[in-house]
């Protein structure tokens, strides 16, 4: 029994080891792996080439260099936009909510660290609102969701989409003109702080949307998006309680 109950042991670590996201599970660098980076000194521009190696979605992460502080990117801005399988008026695929499991993306930045830079992944969000990494890069990512959110939720308010659903294509359309037109008003208030410039990056996200609503044949597809988008993006700033860790 002893002999079986240790062949079982090693046959789970080999295949956990196999597995992405498994055996790495509680290292943020080795979830999304810094590739390579390519850097045109001419213009100190770099990007950093990433592969999701965590067998999840990631949704956001945070990545810092030998030269710097840590740098954010996050996908909550379209988190919901755009469900899956949802495809634009023009046929194509819109973007989805995050890096998905064996994909690439790509962290452009500008101006670019010096060549000799070493990179290194320090945080992770998942999809299912798990994190992994520094417990301060994760909680800057989530009160920046937070400060979105806020701002979201008071525009979704604003514009019942539900209450458009019923109604004609005109109805719809003016709708959205006059709330895009509320929110570009609303951009000239102070602003200096992260979290003014990220509640103004939300706003600015959702013109777009409102914009295309209010000047296509048919605004049902902007407003849809809309709609979804209210109601997932409030879910994805909450982290999941003790995920991740």
């Amino acid at each position: 029994m002893k002999g079986n109950r240790t062949f079982g042991l090693l046959a789970a670590i080999l295949f956990s080891a196999c597995i992405p996201g498994l055996a790495q599970v509680n290292d943020p660098s080795k979830a999304l792996v810094v590739q390579g980076v390519t850097f045109d000194p001419s213009t100190s521009f770099a990007k950093v080439e990433l592969f999701n190696a965590s067998g999840k979605t990631i949704t956001g992460y945070s990545l810092t260099f030998t030269t710097g502080l840590p740098m954010v990117k996050d996908y909550f801005s379209t988190i919901g936009l755009f469900p899956a399988g949802t495809k634009g008026p023009d046929g194509m695929r819109p973007p989805v909510d995050g890096i998905l499991a064996g994909e690439s993306d790509a962290f452009p930045v500008t101006p670019g660290p010096p060549q000799s830079s070493e990179y290194r992944v320090v945080a992770v969000v998942f999809e299912d609102r798990t994190a992994i990494g520094d417990e301060a890069e994760i909680q800057h990512i989530f009160d920046r969701r937070s400060a979105a959110a806020q701002e979201l939720s008071q525009w979704c308010e604003a514009l019942n989409v539900d209450a458009l659903r019923g109604t004609d294509r005109e109805a719809a359309r003016a709708a959205a003109k006059a709330l895009a037109s509320r929110m570009r008003a609303a951009r000239s208030g102070p602003s200096g702080t992260e979290r003014s410039a990220v509640a103004n990056g939300e706003r600015h996200g959702l013109m777009i949307v409102l914009d295309q609503a209010s000047t296509k044949d048919d605004p049902a597809f902007g407003l849809q998006a809309l709609r979804s988008h209210c109601a997932s993006a409030p879910v994805h700033a909450k982290r999941t309680p003790g995920g991740g860790r």
